[in-house]
């Protein structure tokens, strides 16, 4: 039996020489902001990985690239993301992180930051005639690259919510690609307790109606049935509801406050085809499912 292991943990002793290298640079979480939650009350934070784009790995061509991302939220246990192909996968990747609003969890909230690392499953084993050092360590544990989200500026409310795309920074500082991520307050609206064990498809469940809710808010203002809604969506009348009509009603005609990233999310979580538009019966499915919850 041939057989080979690949060893990517520890990651935190891997990932050593990148967050010195980061502090000497100067990247730091900010000014921190006056907290707002005084009591030791449970909330919840969201960490939604959308996806990543324009990936170069120095370890796998364009075809052959696997990326996947890891983090480690406060005290919780270390995430990874599933592994996908190519240089732009779309992870779609929602945990939700039930806390204490106590002194400590205060404390890192407003002094530290979220590390986000993208990693390639394709990298080669380490070689036995590298030079060993930090750099080298990361590289063979396939880090493509790192970025960096403050969180203090979440501890102004709970309507608070930071949706970037930021720029990977590989281990020399270029730039390796682009992550898009939303970390925000989460407020279940199914009425389940979603918390780290929930599994992915209840979170993403919960994420998805919590969008619905809000577009059918809107609806009700004008007093439009869902059926009627496809009508006012579908702008050119062909039968269907484009990805750039499903966005533009929902953040200019409706004016929901809805992140870009939160509309591409719905909108393929609609479009159950994947052939780019929404048809009557997706729209329909989509809207009754969330009115029965």
């Amino acid at each position: 039996i041939q057989y080979k292991i690949k060893m990517r943990l520890p990651i935190g002793e891997a990932l050593r020489w990148y967050r010195e290298k980061t502090e000497v640079l100067g990247v730091t979480a900010g000014t921190p902001l006056a907290p707002v939650f005084t009591k030791a009350e449970r909330h919840s934070i969201m960490i939604t990985i959308f996806r990543c784009s324009d990936l170069k790995s120095p370890f796998s061509t364009v075809r052959s690239l696997a990326p996947y991302v890891f983090y480690q939220f406060y005290t919780f246990p270390e995430h990874f993301t599933s592994t996908l192909s190519g240089p732009d996968p779309i992870f779609d990747d929602t945990r939700v992180f039930s806390v204490n609003m106590d002194a400590p969890f205060r404390g890192y909230m407003e002094s530290e930051h979220l590390e986000l690392s993208v990693f390639d499953d394709n990298a080669p084993i380490d070689s036995t005639d590298r030079i060993s050092s930090a750099v080298s360590s990361e590289e063979d544990a396939g880090l493509i690259g790192t970025a960096i989200v403050p969180l203090s500026q979440l501890m102004r409310d709970t309507k608070a919510q930071i949706e970037q795309h930021l720029p990977l920074r590989g281990l020399r500082g270029q730039d390796v690609g682009v992550i898009h991520l939303l970390v925000r307050w989460h407020v279940p609206v199914m009425g389940t307790n979603m918390v780290p064990g929930s599994s992915a498809a209840e979170v993403a469940a919960d994420i998805e109606a919590g969008i619905y809710k809000k577009i059918m808010d809107e609806l009700d203002k004008y007093n439009l049935h869902v059926s009627d809604a496809f009508t006012a969506f579908d702008m050119n009348h062909d039968g269907f509801i484009s990805r750039s009509e499903f966005k533009d009603m929902l953040l200019n005609k409706l004016k929901l406050n809805l992140g870009g990233e939160e509309v591409d999310y719905v909108i393929r979580l609609a479009d159950s085809d994947n052939d780019g538009r929404i048809s009557y019966r997706e729209f329909l499915e989509r809207f009754s499912v969330v009115e029965r919850r």
